[in-house]
């Protein structure tokens, strides 16, 4: 029959003190040798040597392990029924698990068999489940620490630069080693202490804070998940300076799929902050846009639709001149809606309808605009031409360059502007309607900035100068002859 074997390198580099360590490896050696009574004896040593000491290292911070610790060194130097005395005052202290006192009687009373002439015998069986009971339970399980070990590691955040960007690849495991001592029970504690000094606390808190959130943000655990939305979202309105939020977002974007007493104060302090990020900063933005898309892609357009309207609208207002806001369109729906709504009233500005058409012309493809068009209702489209058009009289460079050109370099949205003033003229008299000067008639609105054929006979007649044909998507220019080619099918 074979031997049972214990292999102490698997247990040894989780046990944190040398005395322990030591007794642990005596014991394995002692099974594995045959003598299962001296590795029960050596275990216990072990076990009570290594409860000592995690005690005497919590008693600062407790006032009951400070008590239980003063016993317990008094009971050692003695050695005078040490183990049934440590075992004692911790089975009432309140410290251990009901499974670990068990454990812990159990262990003592083979220790006391096997320590004297008692004529009880310790099979091998029993023997290697106390050692490696012992060593998984107890010996190789670091101390884990409540509100003090919290307090200590809001001490350090002040005072170090626990995530040096030096060691950018490594931030998940220095996030990993800080949090190691920490009881699971106190994160939320931590997050909300963390919170609470965000707004005088000084540079190097701020940075190990959007680290470290980040960072527990994207082990997408569903109790951080939850921890993270109630101690810093739902149950505070954080000052609008905090753009690192959306950081953290991006690293588990269903955090903002949490449930509010108050979604309406929620979706107003997220608004606030998004409406800080720079638009010239790639990483806010590129943070911004990984919590948008990740929403749309998890199927959390509802929630973006009707619980952060605001949010909705204000990253709108910064992704508005990206191709990311294309990509929001297409789920559709109420989110559609307040985007292009967004769009719509921001353009009404002719320096913002002259910023938006560059960036179309710029950094769209032709799909982009066919599918942007094909998202949109007829009724926007001509609202959108009717806001370029504006840009175009107020004398903005390309939208003056794409409009006296007949729209061609955004033909689906022409054939929607078309569309609706031709389909429904009421609808598009009070589209175009001033209430200054009357506006104009959708039949000349037609003729001035739809009118492809008007747009040839102008550039071949030499009326206009050549310069306003258009850019169009990839550089190409629209001509008249290409133009003349594409309106007759050619």
């Amino acid at each position: 029959m074979t031997r049972m074997l214990i292999d102490a390198e698997e247990y040894l580099p989780d046990i944190h003190n040398d005395s322990s360590k030591s007794y642990f490896a005596e014991a394995v050696a002692c099974f594995n040798a045959g003598a299962y009574r001296a590795s029960v004896v050596m275990m216990a040593c072990a076990v009570f040597e290594d409860l000592r000491l995690k005690v005497k290292a919590y008693g600062p911070y407790d006032g009951t392990a400070d008590e239980l610790s003063g016993v317990l060194e008094k009971a050692y130097q003695e050695q005078k029924s040490y183990e049934a005395e440590s075992f004692r005052m911790l089975r009432h202290s309140g410290m251990l698990e009901p499974t670990d006192k068990n454990y812990l009687l159990s262990l003592i009373t083979a220790r006391n068999n096997a320590a004297h002439a008692s004529g009880v015998a310790i099979t091998e069986s029993e023997a290697y489940r106390f050692v490696e009971e012992g060593a998984r339970r107890i010996v190789a399980v670091r101390l884990m620490w409540d509100e003090q070990g919290v307090a200590e590691l809001i001490r350090r955040m002040a005072r170090t630069d626990l995530f040096p960007p030096t060691a950018f690849e490594h931030f998940n495991e220095i996030t990993q080693a800080e949090l190691a001592s920490l009881h699971p029970r106190v994160h939320g504690l931590l997050i909300d202490t963390i919170a609470d000094q965000l707004g005088s606390a000084g540079p190097i808190f701020q940075r190990n804070t959007t680290r470290l959130f980040t960072c527990l943000a994207a082990r997408q655990d569903g109790a951080i998940r939850h921890a993270l939305f109630e101690k810093l979202i739902a149950t505070r309105t954080l000052d609008p300076s905090n753009v690192w939020l959306f950081e953290m977002l991006a690293a588990d974007p269903r955090i903002l799929k949490g449930k509010a007493r108050n979604i309406h104060a929620v979706d107003a302090g997220l608004a606030a902050i998004c409406a800080n990020i720079d638009t010239e900063d790639d990483n806010q933005i590129a943070a911004l846009e990984t919590v948008f898309l990740g929403l749309l892609a998890d199927g959390s357009s509802g929630t973006l639709s009707s619980d952060l309207a605001a949010l909705t609208r204000a990253i709108g207002s910064k992704l508005w001149l990206r191709p990311t806001f294309v990509s929001g369109l297409e789920h559709g729906g109420p989110v559609r809606d307040i985007l292009v709504d967004g769009l719509v009233v921001r353009t009404l500005d002719p320096d913002m309808a002259e910023g938006w058409l560059a960036a179309v012309v710029r950094t769209w493809e032709e799909d982009d605009e066919r599918f942007f068009a094909a998202a949109i209702s007829e009724e926007t489209a001509l609202s959108l031409l009717r806001n370029l058009a504006n840009g175009a009289s107020a004398g903005k460079p390309v939208c003056a360059r794409v409009l006296n050109s007949g729209c061609q370099m955004l033909p689906s949205l022409r054939r929607r502007a078309i569309g609706c003033i031709e389909a429904e003229p009421d609808v598009a008299w009070r589209i175009l309607e001033d209430d200054e000067d009357g506006g104009i008639s959708p039949k000349e609105f037609l003729e001035r900035y739809l009118s492809v054929d008007r747009w040839i006979r102008e550039e071949e007649g030499g009326e206009e100068d050549a310069g306003r044909s258009p850019r169009s998507f990839a550089g190409r220019t629209v001509t008249a002859a290409g133009a003349r080619a594409r309106r007759f099918g050619r």
